[in-house]
């Protein structure tokens, strides 16, 4: 009877002194694992703050992987992880826009991707010189992949707390765009467009995108200037481009009385030297991509003969664009 007073009064004990912990490690007492800290930290909070995910891979034999974890905007949680353990750790905007996942839960495989996307116009006006797949344009996407593994290893130094701390950076690449001698700029109701020769996916375990090339469409050109001296710029973002760089770039316009306008130039010279050779892109006005021709004609302000023009002007109405959801 003594020895069963004296098991309960240690218990009770040992209980009690979990709840005297700080509240956020008084996990730290489950057997099931010691409470770790998650912190994500952002290089300015006030934009690029957003709810991440985590996925953690065991490294460790007879240990399962930990698995996923979606970290809230605020950017910390505290999560209970196996002491002794190695972790491969990745971290990564799951809601990112038009940027899908597969092989989540395989740690060699796990790749994010564009989604493959299609448009009406694209398919129907526009030569290719290529098989490549059309994808949408990936948003701002933010990882951390630690060349580092994570051991779960607490010391006498920090008997009771372990923080883990990702650093996230935006993945896609910014490329801008100018487009001059546009006479009828105000006749323009919409611009878009697309680029060929860019990666549509980014491998974790190695840090590095696919050197398959994709098609790439972008939107929201914005028209500029005068009536008569106008020109379109704008803005893309990809995981970059495919070496070696091969890059077609069409815009399409869709004009205030219907009509649709494309045109298409090879910009590879110009991609490589944005990619490779600063002073370059800084004679280009600072555009990655700088067109500066009249292959783009004079774009009327009402109804014209279906027929007349340069050769590629199509009465289209509202264009479409879809997403492939997969």
């Amino acid at each position: 009877m003594k020895k069963i007073l004296y098991a309960l009064l240690i218990i009770t004990l040992f209980a009690g002194a979990c709840k005297n912990k700080d509240l956020d490690y008084e996990d730290n007492c489950d057997p099931a694992g010691r409470a770790v800290k998650i912190v994500i930290n952002w290089d300015d909070p006030v934009k690029e703050a957003r709810p991440m995910r985590i996925n953690l891979f065991s490294l460790s034999e007879g240990i399962a992987d930990y698995g996923r974890e979606d970290i809230p905007k605020s950017g910390t949680k505290i999560i209970r992880l196996t002491e002794g353990c190695c972790y491969l750790p990745f971290c990564y905007d799951y809601n990112a826009t038009n940027i899908y996942f597969r092989n989540e839960m395989e740690h060699e495989l796990f790749e994010a991707y564009c989604a493959p996307a299609s448009r009406a116009t694209y398919n129907k006006y526009v030569t290719r010189d290529n098989d490549e797949e059309t994808v949408a344009e990936p948003q701002d996407f933010y990882v951390h992949c630690p060349e580092q593994t994570f051991d779960v290893e607490f010391t006498s130094e920090n008997p009771d707390t372990l923080v883990f701390n990702f650093y996230p950076k935006n993945t896609v690449r910014k490329f801008t765009y100018c487009i001059k001698n546009i006479v009828g700029i105000d006749n323009i109701k919409e611009v878009r467009g697309d680029i060929s020769g860019m990666s549509s996916s980014f491998h974790f375990k190695s840090r590095v995108i696919s050197n398959t090339p994709s098609t790439m469409y972008f939107k929201n050109g914005v028209t500029r200037g005068t009536n008569t001296d106008g020109y379109i710029e704008g803005e893309f973002y990809t995981f970059g481009p495919v070496e070696p760089y091969h890059n077609i770039f069409t815009i399409e316009i869709l004009a205030t009385n219907g009509k649709y306008y494309i045109e298409s130039w090879n910009v590879s010279d110009q991609i490589t030297e944005s990619m490779n050779d600063r002073e370059a892109k800084i004679e280009r006005d600072g555009y990655d991509i700088l067109i500066v021709d009249d292959k783009i004609p004079e774009i009327p302000p009402g109804p014209d003969d279906e027929g007349e023009g340069s050769g590629f002007e199509i009465g289209v109405g509202e264009w479409d664009e879809v997403i492939i959801n997969l």
